[in-house]
């Protein structure tokens, strides 16, 4: 399928999609190289890492030929993804909280975790503003 054939929208989202896929397998190659892993299977991570960052690059330069309004995500799509990545990082500083044996990193984490817990509280506040914003 020719990218100029799919909405603003499935581009917008493939885009997103492959920078989050890319940025989320090159941290796995780093921790591979880091832990002495093996090579081959750094190699195929690195290729999918890079044909995923070559899916965003490509539907960037087909949204790039399209209106701007097509181009960018509404405030409340930005603000839903933005509260998601928080919840899921969030778990992420909860589990490394519960299972590190050091009590320095654990206040560390637990500090994080509260400044990143009252961001996700601010940008619901606002989410609920742009939805009343939105109906009336």
């Amino acid at each position: 399928m020719k990218p100029s054939k799919l909405s603003s929208k499935a581009l917008r989202f493939i885009r997103l999609g492959g920078v989050l896929l890319g940025f989320i397998v090159a941290n796995f190659v780093l921790i591979l190289i880091g832990n002495k892993g093996p090579v081959w299977l750094s190699v195929c991570l690195g290729i999918l890492t890079l044909g995923s960052f070559s899916l965003a690059y490509i539907s960037y330069k087909e949204l790039k030929e399209r209106p701007v309004e097509e181009q960018q995500f509404s405030p409340t799509q930005t603000i839903v993804t933005l509260v998601i990545i928080g919840f899921l990082a969030l778990l992420i500083f909860a589990y490394k909280t519960i299972t590190e044996p050091d009590m320095t990193e654990r206040v560390a984490l637990l500090i994080v975790s509260i400044l990143l817990i009252l961001t996700i509280i601010w940008n619901l506040v606002y989410l609920i503003k742009l939805l009343k914003k939105d109906k009336s």
